[in-house]
């Protein structure tokens, strides 16, 4: 998933997630996510239906 990132300039939605990684369930995204957001090695922008993830570059 780190990969997809660092190939994707801007945003990453979970919604685009799911459907480049058909075979991984939504509970595993979010939880990829959320550990990938812990780790700081991505970070969180906007709110609700505009959420998104971008590689975090200050590490």
């Amino acid at each position: 998933m780190l990969d997809y990132f660092d190939n994707k300039p801007g945003k990453v939605t979970k919604k685009e997630l799911l459907t480049v990684l058909p075979d991984v369930s939504e509970s595993t995204v979010e939880r990829a996510l959320s550990t990938l957001q812990k780790e700081g090695m991505i970070r969180k922008v906007g709110n609700g239906k505009n959420t998104g993830y971008v590689r975090n570059v200050e590490i």
